[in-house]
């Protein structure tokens, strides 16, 4: 109906009826003379079953669609547990020597216990976690201009 009250063929039959000087007028009357194309009932048939169809097939789309979020959620929870379980380095592991994967662990347990027991409501972390490292073995004189100066690479 749009596309016929915008066409060509409607403008010029409602100028056809239009009357008056200055202000063009059409009456209702006249307006119920203009001819209206309809298609046939069986193609507005056809015309309704495509919409029918296409608006299922839309729906069944918008369904597969909501899974999606779903979907993503498990796979990341997968790759995560397999993650922890060591299942994405699994090839990595096996390709190295376990002695050259455990050497490591050892030194640095060998450390550990040198340095003797830990109180019960302490632990031990890593320096990078509360502490800000900066320099080295550097003596240099702008590291006083560092926010605690009391702290450097020199010790404390």
């Amino acid at each position: 109906m749009k596309h016929f009250i915008t066409s060509q063929g409607y403008l010029s039959q409602i100028q056809e009826r239009a009357a008056g000087i200055g202000m063009s007028n059409v009456s209702a009357a006249k307006l119920a003379t203009i001819t209206i194309p309809i298609a046939p009932l069986s193609e507005r048939r056809k015309i309704v079953a495509k919409i029918d169809s296409l608006s299922s097939k839309s729906k069944r789309v918008r369904d597969h669609l909501d899974i999606v979020p779903r979907l993503l959620e498990k796979y990341k929870q997968a790759i995560m547990v397999a993650a922890f379980q060591g299942e994405l380095t699994r090839e990595w592991r096996e390709s190295r020597s376990p002695e050259a994967v455990t050497f490591g662990r050892r030194n640095i347990d060998q450390r550990v216990n040198q340095l003797g027991e830990l109180p019960t409501t302490w632990r031990w972390t890593a320096m990078q976690d509360v502490a800000s490292i900066s320099g080295g073995l550097t003596k240099n004189g702008r590291r006083a201009e560092l926010p605690n100066p009391s702290y450097s690479s020199e010790g404390a």
